[in-house]
């Protein structure tokens, strides 16, 4: 999404100085796909944003002035959908709602896990601005009318969105009710919508713009910067709403108080529920520098905890991703970074699970020379993560590149992908999953038109594999599945020995028995007095000749066990008899 931050302004005016003529020199990577076109060939296209499903759909969304020819000043939200295993794109299609005929700003887009995806974004009407959501359903490129969620009787801005494990979404936005406000409301499982709650008001103080994460627990915990009395002093403030609660959001909890503003925050949350908050911090109270600072709120004892991060040069928007063992990468955008050798660069650094910070350094990920900007970040399986930026060797042509992390800590040289980006249409915009899937849309500088570009995930195997199953571990009967809609619960978990320690790695793979052997189910895995909850898929296999149904992945500890550990297991509250366990250096 476009980013909402004061003092990179600057940077924004330098970057659209020259428009996007050309990619820079650099080889396409393989796995990225060539661009495909999903606008008009020659439209007025901006604030391009992608979304993936797990079910290897991919969507797009962009903001075009005068798609309907009724109202050619009027600017729509618009969007396309490539369905799984489908090469073709549907044909764009405007979701703001006619009787508003007004501008739709940027939108904000999850997926549940059967690939239904919902799209929240603000939208102009006469009495201000008000905040709408359409949603598709599964295998359908076909939207539902827009809804608006938000009161009436209030303005509203800055929608994010997030999908809990039970898919339902959580949407956050910025209310104004004669005082700032934080409100939500939650689409459940259905497409139902709750009412609106008032997660937090704030008197006299005002609100940046609010971010999500969730656990795999379900747990969703919004973070948002309190500015005291609207001046720039500021706190930086977490509620959380429990599992399965649909307006219970608790206490409000300091995350850290700052003598100064802050601006956009990034957050991500480990296995095990920690949650990781990144956030620049305005030391000057004016136009720079900023420092980077982070925050973790420990799952066992609720307590934050911060500390600067980088403190010298300045930095720009933070992202944080965390891989299935529980480690931790933020990445963002440095400026006249010394090392770099040229004003803009991609840095990132990793705090390995049980570790702190400090055990590690920052290191520049984007190309020497390449100066590199805006980055995301996405955890792609297979306990990898990657980081994609917009890039640019002379300020008149930008490109894209992305970087994977072959273990933690440690990227890989940048590819160059996709094609000519307008920076003066917002910086492009990506999605990336568990799957290994990733994807990029942008407004292209020539023609104005939006584009994609994708790397096809593998949605047929387990991206956080076991080792391969005991031929001779007992399989239960299997039973015919009911409908697709039934959710997958765990009837009677059977014993096995399929357990494996590696270092700090603990990868399980239990036979269960269950009327459906699909989706994903919460497993909680105890060691000593610790316990580290996970959500894990099911999925069917052989043992022994005979098709069984298991739950297998991973699971991070904070360090390896001295030599060996006796885990305690349940699936779905059911326990599964395990062995001592040998730790493998």
């Amino acid at each position: 999404m476009p980013v909402r931050v004061p003092v990179s302004r600057a940077l924004i005016a330098l970057l659209t100085t020259a428009a996007a003529l050309a990619l820079p020199a650099g080889s396409l990577a393989a796995d990225w796909s060539a661009p495909v076109r999903v606008s008009g060939e020659t439209v007025d296209a901006d604030n391009a944003v992608v979304k993936l499903g797990p079910d290897g759909s991919v969507t797009a969304f962009w903001g075009e002035t005068g798609f309907d020819a009724d109202y050619p000043t009027a600017r729509a939200l618009v969007s396309a959908t490539r369905l799984p295993a489908s090469d073709t794109w549907s044909t764009p299609t405007s979701l703001t709602p006619v009787a508003a005929a007004a501008t739709s700003y940027p939108a904000q887009a999850a997926a549940a896990s059967d690939g239904t995806v919902t799209v929240v974004w603000e939208q102009a009407v006469q009495s201000g601005n008000d905040i709408y959501s359409a949603t598709r359903e599964a295998g359908s490129a076909t939207w539902s009318p827009a809804t608006r969620i938000s009161d009436a009787d209030a303005t509203g801005s800055s929608p994010v969105i997030a999908v809990r494990p039970d898919d339902s979404f959580v949407v956050l936005w910025q209310t104004f009710y004669g005082a700032d406000t934080i409100s939500a409301t939650v689409q459940r499982a259905d497409g139902s919508w709750t009412g609106v709650t008032r997660v937090v008001e704030s008197g006299d103080d005002t609100f940046e713009v609010p971010t999500l994460t969730v656990d795999d627990e379900g747990t969703t915990t919004a973070l948002f910067t309190r500015r005291i009395d609207g001046t720039s002093v500021a706190t930086i403030t977490a509620k959380r709403l429990p599992s399965g609660s649909e307006d219970s959001w608790g206490a409000e909890e300091v995350v850290e108080a700052l003598s100064v503003g802050s601006y956009e925050i990034g957050a991500g949350t480990t296995p095990n529920g920690d949650v990781t908050a990144a956030y620049q911090v305005d030391a000057t109270g004016g136009d720079g520098p900023d420092l980077l600072h982070v925050a973790t709120r420990s799952s066992a004892t609720g307590i934050w905890t911060s500390e600067p991060l980088v403190t010298t040069p300045t930095v720009f928007v933070a992202r944080v991703a965390s891989d299935s063992a529980g480690n931790v990468t933020i990445a963002w955008m440095d400026v006249n970074n010394p090392e770099a050798g040229v004003p803009y660069a991609v840095s990132a650094q990793t705090r390995l699970a049980g570790q702190a910070w400090s055990d590690t350094a920052p290191h520049i990920i984007s190309t020497p020379g390449l100066m590199s900007a805006y980055p995301s970040l996405f955890y792609t399986g297979n306990d990898s993560i990657t980081a994609l930026w917009v890039m640019t060797p002379d300020f008149q042509s930008f490109g894209m590149q992305s970087a994977a992390s072959g273990s933690p800590g440690t990227f890989g040289a940048p590819a160059t992908f996709g094609g000519a980006v307008d920076v003066n249409k917002a910086p492009s915009n990506y999605d990336g999953n568990r799957y290994g899937a990733l994807a990029a849309a942008w407004a292209d500088g020539v023609t104005g038109a939006v584009y994609v570009s994708d790397v096809a995930g593998d949605y047929t195997a387990d991206p956080d594999p076991t080792p391969p199953p005991v031929a001779d571990t007992p399989a239960p009967p299997t039973e015919p599945a009911p409908p697709a809609t039934a959710p997958p619960v765990v009837l009677a978990p059977k014993l096995t020995p399929e357990a494996r320690l590696t270092g700090k790695k603990l990868k399980l793979s239990a036979v269960v028995k269950t009327k459906r052997c699909s989706g994903r189910v919460r497993v909680v895995v105890s060691v000593g007095k610790t316990r580290y909850r996970v959500t894990l898929p099911l999925r069917n296999t052989k043992r022994a000749g005979k098709k069984v149904c298991v739950v297998s992945g991973t699971v991070g500890l904070p360090k390896a066990p001295a030599t060996s550990v006796k885990p305690r297991v349940t699936v779905s509250g059911k326990a599964i008899k395990t062995r001592v366990l040998t730790a493998t250096r």
